[in-house]
């Protein structure tokens, strides 16, 4: 089967202020399926399952250059098994000795929890209102991401020092992936995969594949990609008719969903701007394609990425200034990836980190509980009970009771027989032993905490109904646990969802530590405990 690669083309190199010294900075972008633009102009897809070096260089480099080592790492991930395409996951930073993972608008370092803005270990990282992540270095590295879409910048102080997928910035786009034949960019794909499991990627071509689909595809990217349209100022500084057959592949493999058809648009502006041409606010236009910005704040088509937060002034010079953003009101800064007025701001830690106010921390191994209050850092000593430790569990260090232990990690207290039963038309018995029952058609609230409960906030709901509108009788048919900003479900003849996708078994959630056995295979129709 022939293979055709798709992208959007430079025609002439692009170069863009870092700042008032006039820093050359290099691009490279990824977006959706995903597509690959290197920092040299070179386009390929592939379709990963992986993580895989995007851009590196290593300290064996860093030992001939003097340029600090780094290694900038993609997971790409197929949402369901069946999929043919795959997604830009999450983006992972390794740097001085320190991982941060950027996924799902938050932060981790080394595999902890951190609310942003963070500032510290020579690189600094911001969520904005809409979820978009800004992280920096001192060293010229600057990485915007959001959802499935990343451009990387880079100082190009680091030409012929740097290589991965995004390419090794000499200037020669040939030499990037192996040029466009599709067994070779699959090869490469391998070549660049970090872990060693990582089978090497199958060619695929949407339209090829989708031919019924074909037809619709070219109609609407057609209409959107004309010399006459949103992104006629554009035509001659990008090929705008090889970026449309990049929204050709992309709707060929997903309509009737036409979201990407916005994410291909949001991109080909991107590098429009790069290549010194503002096309305006292109989705006053393209309506279909609209930026959600969260109550509060408002969209601007060219806003600054290094707005004000709680720790720190607006930057005067940034990477990112001319982005798609949220802003937030004036008076307020970013916290956590949310406006808040400034006297409400929380408390910089001397770690780098930020701490919400109202939010409480351990710090140096559970020995410091410190809480913030409108800008003010209180800490008192603390210790773990004796039949607890202090370790990481989703993210989240604090004093957690051993196994065989229930309580706050303050107070553990040996766990002892709890059971809810629910079965049959249907018939409960309570933790408490106190059996009734009725026949209720809706959901009902199983479980949660109350009061002043330690517990995380959690909700387990039953949903209950009746086979027939005449049956006198309801059974419990669905089960759904929202813990974590996830939402578990467990539905009629074992079949399991995660946020709305079908998961097999057994399944585990490296981020809340959840673990659905295959014992969930056999929840029946009518009965919990």
């Amino acid at each position: 089967m022939e293979q055709h690669v798709v992208g959007i083309q430079r025609v002439i190199p692009v170069n863009v202020l870092q700042d008032l010294k006039a820093k050359t900075v290099k691009h490279c972008k990824l977006w959706v399926e995903p597509h690959h633009l290197t920092f040299d102009g070179q386009e390929f897809t592939f379709q990963g399952e992986c993580e895989y070096v995007l851009a590196q260089h290593t300290v064996q480099q860093a030992a001939d250059s003097g340029l600090p080592a780094f290694n900038l790492i993609g997971r790409y991930h197929k949402e369901r098994p069946d999929d043919k395409i795959s997604l830009l996951n999450y983006i992972r930073l390794e740097m001085s000795g320190k991982d941060f993972k950027m996924h799902n608008q938050i932060l981790y370092i080394d595999g902890e929890q951190v609310a942003t803005p963070y500032s510290g270990l020579d690189v600094s990282i911001n969520v904005l209102p809409d979820g978009t992540f800004i992280l920096a270095t001192h060293f010229g590295l600057m990485v915007i991401f959001k959802d499935t879409t990343a451009t990387i910048n880079l100082d190009s102080k680091y030409s012929q020092n740097v290589d991965g997928l995004c390419g090794n910035c000499d200037g020669l786009s040939e030499n990037d992936c192996e040029g466009t034949d599709a067994k070779a960019i699959s090869a490469c794909a391998k070549e660049w995969a970090a872990l060693d499991e990582c089978a090497t990627p199958k060619p695929f071509d949407a339209c090829l594949e989708n031919k019924d689909k074909r037809e619709e595809a070219e109609r609407l990217c057609g209409e959107l990609y004309a010399a006459d349209g949103p992104f006629a100022a554009c035509s001659g500084e990008v090929d705008l008719e090889n970026a449309k057959k990049t929204c050709e592949f992309d709707l060929c493999a997903t309509l009737p969903d036409q979201s990407l058809l916005c994410s291909n648009l949001a991109v080909l502006n991107t590098v429009c701007r790069e290549a010194g041409i503002n096309v305006g606010d292109w989705r006053m236009e393209v309506t279909d394609c609209p930026f959600d910005c969260p109550a509060g704040t408002s969209y601007n088509h060219c806003g600054s990425g290094c707005p004000l937060t709680c720790i720190g002034e607006a930057a005067e010079t940034c990477l990112a200034e001319c982005i798609e953003v949220c802003e937030c009101p004036d008076g307020q800064g970013l916290s956590d990836g949310k406006c808040v007025p400034l006297e409400e701001c929380g408390c910089a830690l001397e770690s780098g980190g930020y701490l919400p106010s109202g939010k409480d921390i351990y710090l140096d191994d559970c020995s410091q509980l410190c809480s913030c209050d409108a800008g003010t850092l209180t800490c008192s000593a603390s210790s773990c009970h004796e039949n607890a430790e202090c370790v990481s569990k989703g993210g989240v260090t604090k004093c957690y009771c051993q196994e065989g232990y229930d309580g706050d990690g303050q107070t553990c207290l040996p766990i002892g027989d709890c059971d809810c039963t629910i079965w049959g038309d249907p018939h409960l018995i309570s933790f408490d032993n106190m059996p009734f029952d009725f026949q209720g058609d809706c959901e009902y609230t199983l479980l949660k905490p109350c009061g002043e409960s330690n517990l995380p906030d959690f909700e387990l709901v039953g949903n209950l109904f009746k086979d027939s509108p005449n049956d006198k009788y309801s059974y419990i048919r669905e089960m759904r646990l929202v813990l974590g900003g996830k939402v578990y479900e467990l539905l009629h003849k074992g079949k399991v969802l995660v946020d709305g996708l079908v998961e097999p078994l057994p399944y585990r959630d490296e981020e809340t530590n959840q673990c659905i056995p295959d014992a969930a295979l056999e929840f029946a129709p009518s009965y919990l405990v």
